[in-house]
């Protein structure tokens, strides 16, 4: 039997393909960015939650970067080594670690902010209309998908 016998493409396939792969490609990018200040994208992530809140739990960062608490403790950790962020005890909750930035966190953080504004942003070859479409049809997949997940999407 030949692979192309029992191989049906699925349009339906073509779209959530080409979602990942630009989802990507965007990562390479601010990849590549990122490394000449030290940081990769997923402590780009702490420090988005970190800086727009104050600080942040474990829990919270878990849950905006969509990873496993596990694998964002080791981020933290190699972080807090790092002199970039601190763990403290929650005053009301001793279970739980609250996250915050440190002086050289705030210096990192700011070197990041600027190399965002320095590069392209993908959507700018949306115009305003497409932007908002495109938005709106993101947020109803990221929806379904994590309906389907049992997850409630958190946003910024």
């Amino acid at each position: 039997m030949e692979f192309s016998e029992f191989y049906k493409w699925d349009p339906n396939d073509a779209a959530g393909l080409l979602l990942m792969r630009t989802r990507r490609a965007m990562y390479k990018e601010l990849e590549r960015a990122y490394y000449k200040i030290g940081i990769s994208p997923e402590q780009a992530g702490v420090f988005d939650q970190v800086a727009t809140h104050g600080k942040a739990t474990i829990n919270d960062i878990t849950h905006r970067l969509l990873r496993e608490p596990h694998t964002i403790l080791r981020l933290i950790n190699r972080m807090e080594s790092n002199g970039l962020i601190y763990k403290e005890k929650d005053a009301d909750n001793h279970s739980m670690i609250t996250i915050s930035l440190t002086e050289k966190g705030y210096g990192v953080c700011r070197q990041m902010l600027e190399i965002r504004e320095s590069l392209t942003k993908p959507t700018t070859v949306l115009t305003d209309d497409e932007r908002e479409q495109l938005e709106k049809l993101l947020t109803k997949i990221l929806d379904a998908t994590m309906k389907r997940l049992n997850k409630k999407a958190k946003t910024i």
